[in-house]
């Protein structure tokens, strides 16, 4: 599991890397100061790897920072005479529900993936179950600091929001959960990034209640 974690890991810095590198190659006034040989070029892909990996820590809580204070902190300045720590909740709660199907960590396609089972061939179950641990990992971790400090701030009991983090992996870890039932009954395989209609519909309604 720890050496699948390590290749994971590698596998999705590597990408990255030669994103950022293919990217500078597109910049007009960059790309004629790079050689042909950029992808092969140690210093520069250390740098890169170097700015992936600041990255891969940043994104861990840069967005559920924005989240919390975007989608729900700031909302609760435009509800005057409502109760902060109760509203708090009830956007959290309907949110939660909402990202529970738009992004479940587990049947998200991606090239890293492709690569990872098809090219490097590796098993599928445990490269998938090792993604999603580390996935919910973050998530556990960016809703429990966030979540704390946010909800405190709107008058929520410290108790309730580390349980947050508890409800918020249940919830999509339920999703995943019921994804894989269909599965083994129809054979129809769920992509989060092609919600069907039911899906796309519970999810308005989320928002709409949220």
């Amino acid at each position: 599991m720890n050496k699948t974690l390590r290749i994971t890991f590698a596998l999705k810095n590597a990408y990255k890397v030669n994103s950022i590198l293919y990217s500078l190659k597109q910049l007009p006034l960059i790309k004629k100061l790079l050689p042909e040989s950029l992808y092969s070029l140690k210093g520069l892909k250390t740098f890169a790897s170097v700015i992936a990996v600041l990255w891969e820590i940043v994104s861990a809580f840069l967005g559920k920072f924005l989240y919390f204070f975007l989608l729900i902190y700031l909302m609760l300045r435009a509800y005057g005479g409502i109760p902060q720590n109760g509203l708090f909740l009830h956007i959290l709660f309907f949110l939660s529900i909402a990202g529970a199907f738009l992004n479940t960590y587990l049947f998200n396609p991606g090239k890293e993936k492709y690569y990872a089972v098809i090219l490097l061939r590796m098993n599928a179950r445990e490269s998938t179950l090792v993604d999603y641990g580390y996935s919910m990992l973050k998530l556990f971790v960016g809703f429990l600091l966030f979540g704390t400090y946010f909800g405190t701030r709107a008058g929520v009991p410290v108790w309730l929001c580390l349980l947050a983090p508890l409800f918020v992996a249940g919830l999509k870890a339920t999703v995943a959960a019921h994804s894989l039932r269909v599965y083994e009954k129809t054979g129809v395989a769920v992509n989060e990034n092609l919600p069907g209609k039911a899906v796309w519909t519970l999810i308005a309604v989320s928002l709409a209640a949220a």
